[in-house]
């Protein structure tokens, strides 16, 4: 199941492939920074790969 949240004006998106999943998260707002690795592959579960996402997006905004 595919998974899709908006935190902090990013879209994050969890996709399940194998046995991990591909996770993805792009700015809502043209004044917002792009994370440096647009997509990547985890092996953990769904929760803890929305968990990873939500920290990149964090320490993205908390250098700024």
């Amino acid at each position: 199941m595919v998974v899709r949240e908006t935190y902090r004006g990013y879209e994050i998106l969890v996709e399940p492939d194998g046995g991990g999943h591909y996770l993805s998260a792009r700015p809502l707002h043209a004044t917002l920074p792009f994370l440096s690795c647009a997509k990547m592959k985890v092996l953990c579960s769904q929760e803890r790969a929305m968990e990873i996402v939500r920290s990149a997006v964090d320490r993205l905004l908390n250098r700024q």
